[in-house]
């Protein structure tokens, strides 16, 4: 009886260590385990920051976008541009200011003139890319013609592009939206596309 005892102390010693053991063999063996540690063995950490370094940043990317915005303007303060008439595109006409360097254009300014009011388009190209967009509307106290032309409001939406979709943007009341804006993406692209066929059927 003893002996037999002794046995069972000894063995019991031993269970914690074979229970480890067959649980890390377990582990290694499951394909969650695998996944966690990723292609090549990477440690499930470093794998986790890999992933996150890919993560796009949409609210950096945007701030650069705006830098870019308010360097244009400046540059284009001080440059020459090409005008285009823009008539028969509204009731009032309208015209196009086309800016660009010796790597292209770099901003479109389309003014469209209505009897309640005028609408302008800033489209911004970086690279021959679509990157933002400011769209100001002003409205008329009262049709003009009537008496003298006096503003009644200005509304400014702005938007920024990546791949030539909207991904940021500011309303008319400051306030920030995150996410593609798929009418919006389909407008100021296609209002592009018209400004370019514009330019390149006059010259």
């Amino acid at each position: 009886m003893f002996k037999i005892a002794l046995i069972q102390f000894r063995f019991t010693r031993f269970i914690p260590a074979i229970i480890c053991t067959l649980t890390l063999l377990c582990s290694c063996n499951d394909s969650r385990y695998e996944e966690n540690i990723g292609v090549g063995g990477a440690h499930p950490i470093k794998r986790a920051k890999l992933v996150q370094d890919k993560t796009f940043d949409t609210v950096m990317y945007a701030s650069m976008i705006n830098h870019y915005v308010n360097s244009i303007d400046r540059l284009s303060k001080n440059c020459t541009f090409e005008k285009y008439d823009l008539a028969g595109s509204s009731a009032e006409g309208g015209e196009l200011l086309v800016y660009s360097n010796q790597n292209g254009r770099f901003k479109l300014e389309a003014e469209y003139y209505g009897e309640t009011g005028k609408k302008v388009y800033c489209l911004y190209l970086k690279k021959k890319e679509l990157v933002a967009a400011i769209e100001n509307t002003t409205f008329y106290k009262v049709p003009i013609g009537i008496k003298k032309m006096q503003i009644d409001s200005v509304v400014t939406q702005s938007y920024v592009f990546k791949d030539g979709n909207v991904i940021s943007s500011v309303d008319a009341y400051g306030k920030v939206h995150q996410g593609k804006d798929i009418s919006k993406s389909t407008e100021i692209n296609d209002l592009l596309i018209e400004l370019t066929e514009k330019i390149d059927k006059t010259r």
